[in-house]
Formats: structure tokens, sequence, C-alpha cells
């Protein structure tokens, strides 16, 4: 299959080479980004504290407002630029350098050429483990980074007959777990960033999921063959991690908050497909 390809030719990759503000979140958190004159490992954490409403914010604006009738082409370059934009315009971060963008419009297409949505869910674990592999592979990554990385696919390790929100409960329940004990280590600079934004994301995203499901079920009920809800939290999380090691082992972003950037564009602009079956 074409799209486990592209991901392995990730993994592989993987093992070579302002002004204070205050913005009101979608979920009634509010966030303080922070100017350019904090210490650099400061503003990496604090944006790692911060991904999942980030995330969610974007995701919002995203799903909510897609035009109609785009063509496909179009539909993966309305995602590209304005996850990027609505994370320069409300959170001051540095525009992603075009290629960048223009990679991100290619892979979107690539997803929906290749049906990503009629995948089933122990495809989608192994690609998103792909994944995880090859950050961990990356030399360099901390140790106990690492090891969190490779359990943390397991939030998602789910009984199908499961009810939706008891499947997003689960996952919350799980990502809270991971994230106190992510939270009891001391990370030193540019550390965590990795399985910090995955587990802070697939936190807020089974959040945000939810409550789109429980406000209209039918939008997802039967639209896709085996997916359901709760399986767009998993991709979301993946999202943010391909970003990042991107960012990190291929196109050498140079600074935790760049790297942090590039992965949450990805996981916004591969939740925001969600908009395509709307």
């Amino acid at each position: 299959m074409v799209l486990y390809v592209f991901f392995l030719l990730f993994a592989l990759a993987g093992c070579q080479k302002q002004a204070d503000r205050v913005l009101p979140i979608s979920s009634g958190e509010v966030f303080r980004t922070i100017g350019p004159t904090s210490p650099p490992d400061y503003l990496g954490q604090e944006l790692i504290d911060n991904s999942g409403p980030m995330h969610n914010f974007v995701v919002d604006n995203l799903y909510q407002n897609v035009p109609t009738g785009l063509t496909k082409d179009q539909f993966a370059h309305y995602l590209s630029e304005n996850s990027n934009k609505l994370l320069v315009t409300n959170y001051g971060f540095t525009p992603l350098p075009q290629r960048f963008l223009a990679d991100n419009e290619n892979e979107i297409i690539q997803l929906l050429d290749n049906n990503y949505f009629l995948l089933q869910k122990k495809q989608m674990d192994s690609i998103i483990n792909l994944v995880i592999n090859g950050v961990v592979r990356k030399p360099g990554l901390n140790r106990n980074e690492a090891s969190l990385l490779l359990r943390a696919n397991s939030i998602f390790d789910l009984d199908s007959r499961l009810s939706e929100t008891e499947a997003f409960d689960l996952i919350i329940a799980r990502a809270n777990a991971m994230l106190k004990e992510y939270y009891s280590f001391r990370w030193g600079y540019g550390e965590g960033n990795a399985v910090g934004g995955f587990l802070n994301i697939a936190k807020s995203s089974a959040e945000y999921w939810k409550s789109k499901y429980l406000s209209a079920p039918a939008v997802f009920n039967g639209r896709i063959p085996w997916y359901k809800a709760w399986g767009i939290p998993q991709f979301d999380a993946a999202g943010y991690l391909y970003g990042w090691g991107k960012a990190w082992a291929w196109d050498e972003l140079n600074t935790p908050g760049k790297r942090i950037k590039a992965g949450l564009t990805k996981a916004a602009d591969w939740s925001g497909i969600a908009g395509w079956f709307k």
C-alpha cells in the first residue's frame, strides 16, 4: 500500500540524517503566549503544556470554516495555509518555511488519494508505530522520552465493543495517567517535546471530538465503515509526532519552538481532513 511506503520513508529518514497576549481557547482555557525574550527552554515547555488547547483551537477553526465546493487540491491548500496562519496570528509563531507548507499540501492529497479512512484499525496502529519507531531510533532522543513514546500508542488500544463515549473517556484517562508520568521527569532544553505533544494532543483531541460526537452523532455514524469518532484523536496525535519528527530529522528546523509548531500544524491538518467528510 502506497500509504505504508509514505510512512516507511519517514521512518527510514529518521534513522539518517511578540508580546504577551491573552487568548480564549475553545475549551474555555486561557493561554498566554511567550514573547521573544523568554528563555528557549521555557518557551518550548510552555508550548508543550498548552499544545492540546492550541490544537483544539486551530482544529475548531479549520473544521467549522471549510468552504463548500472545494476540489481536493484546494481543500489541501486550505488546511495547510490556514493551520499555519492560525498559529502565527493567534500564538506568535514564526511562519513555517514555504517548502514545509508545500509538502503539507502534497501529503494531505496523498492521504486522501490513498483513502486513509478505509484503513482497518490494525493497519492504522502499524502505521503509527512506524512513525514512533522512526523517531525513537533517531540518535539523540532522551532515553525517558523514547521509553514513553514506545508505550504511548497503547493509549488507543481499545475494545471495539466500547461505546463512543466510553472509548473517548478511556483515551482521556490513559493520556492523563501518562502525562502525570511525563511531568514527573525533569526535561532539559528541547527534551520531552515529541512525547509531550503527542500525549497532550491525544487528550485534548479526544475531549474535542467527544464533544463533537455527542452534539451530532449522525455525522460520524455510518459515514466511514470502521472509523469510529474516537479514531480521530489517534490520527491527530500521530500527525503531531510525524510533523515534529520530520522537522527534527528531515527538515532540521533548529529550535524546539519551530519543531513544535511543525507538529501542531501537521496535527491540525490531519485532524482537519475530517472536514472533507462533513
